[in-house]
């Protein structure tokens, strides 16, 4: 199995974060590739909640939230994809460093 991992900082503190990453349905506000998001059932946030997400050239896929641990981290699990995978998962996770810095 591949991993891949990205760590970037930010200079705002975790909660205004995870308040954007908490909005499951709108990844395209953030995410530069993701045209357009919508949620896929009533669940917005938490275990369950599922997404569609539409890129610009036309293909998409569909997430949906394996483990959630609010304030702090989201698994997901994709699938619906087009890419020939047989699984893949992300997983973001909001650490504070200091008042006004994360990753």
């Amino acid at each position: 199995m591949h991993s891949v991992k990205v760590t970037t900082q930010m200079n705002s503190d975790a909660a205004t974060i995870w308040k954007v990453l908490d909005d499951f349905g709108s990844v395209y506000k953030y995410n530069p590739s993701v045209e357009s998001s919508e949620l896929l059932n009533a669940k917005k946030t938490g275990v369950g909640a599922a997404r569609q997400c539409n890129f610009y050239d036309g293909t998409g896929l569909k997430e949906k939230i394996s483990h959630n641990e609010p304030g702090r981290s989201d698994t997901f699990d994709l699938y619906d994809f087009p890419m020939p995978l047989k699984k893949a998962t992300s997983h973001f996770e909001v650490t504070p460093i200091s008042g006004n810095q994360s990753t």
